[in-house]
């Protein structure tokens, strides 16, 4: 079995669950504080990881650290997953629980890339064409990026726009190489 297909299995058992619940909100955060706890504290991250450190640390260790801040569906998938020695995808996991929150309530992420970062009047009225366009709600991120010296690049889900400075430069470059290619 792939990684992917242990990570998907997993998470949409526990959405699942949580849906039947009525938890899944709950869930979605405490699982968006450890995305962060893994991402961040690199100690966490090798106690995930780590094939040495027995089961029952692991789980005494989570306990100390997570338990009280998480629901309690949230503490017995992290002890589930780490008896059954899949704690090592729960970063996959908790990606997969995520597209599958967002789909269930029919939001679609965005990203907005600019050299500064735009006003709020702006970013609304681009998460509601965006909205009008795709018929779902839009999570809006922004990225500051002085890479693409002027204009922006939107990315909407798999789609992008690219309407940066650099990108058209990069375009250009192209279109030179191939006519002198010829």
């Amino acid at each position: 079995m792939n990684d992917s297909s242990i990570a998907v299995r997993y998470a949409k058992a526990l959405f699942e669950l949580a849906n039947e619940k009525k938890l899944a909100d709950q869930v979605l955060q405490d699982l968006n504080s450890l995305e962060v706890l893994v991402r961040d504290v690199t100690e966490f991250r090798e106690l995930i990881d780590s094939p040495l450190i027995q089961i029952s640390d692991k789980i005494r260790i989570f306990k100390e650290v997570v338990e009280g801040n998480c629901t309690d569906l949230t503490f017995r998938f992290l002890e589930l997953i780490t008896r059954n020695k899949r704690e090592s995808y729960l970063s996959a996991m908790i990606r997969k629980y995520q597209l599958l929150y967002r789909k269930d309530r029919g939001i679609i992420s965005a990203t907005l890339s600019t050299v500064t970062n735009t006003n709020e009047t702006l970013t609304k009225r681009i998460e509601l064409l965006l909205g009008d366009k795709y018929k779902a709600n839009v999570e809006l991120n922004q990225q500051q990026n002085p890479e693409i010296i002027g204009g922006f690049v939107l990315r909407v889900e798999d789609e992008m726009l690219d309407t940066s400075v650099a990108g058209q430069l990069n375009k250009i470059r192209r279109e030179f190489d191939q006519s002198v290619m010829r």
